[in-house]
């Protein structure tokens, strides 16, 4: 969590005007299992902090965090872990950064 945190403290002032931070965290903050309680945990405070930077943050600069699902990519590894979710292919991932990167939103 902290590496996140710090990667957007330190690089603020590196960023463009308007430019923005895509963090990822995980689908476990919205449907935790019990295996995965630190995840779950993890994501909130991350997705909690994004919505409460979004509001600080200066020069038009954004921040989002992007809660995928398990990737089918990885599917083989964590599917097991996982049984009661619909893997999703990395490409739908990959539009939802850049949805984050390239609209307006902020705070999501």
């Amino acid at each position: 969590m902290m590496g996140q945190i710090n990667v957007v403290r330190s690089c603020q002032e590196y960023i463009a005007d308007n430019g923005s931070f895509s963090i990822i965290t995980g689908i476990l903050n919205i449907k935790p299992i019990p295996i995965a309680i630190a995840d779950d945990a993890i994501s909130r405070a991350i997705d909690t902090i994004v919505k409460c930077v979004a509001l600080e943050m200066l020069r038009g600069i954004r921040i989002n965090s992007i809660n995928p699902k398990v990737l089918e990519e990885a599917w083989d590894i964590y599917g097991e872990m996982m049984p009661c979710f619909n893997p999703v292919p990395g490409a739908l991932v990959g539009k939802a950064f850049e949805r984050s990167v390239d609209d307006f939103i902020r705070g999501k």
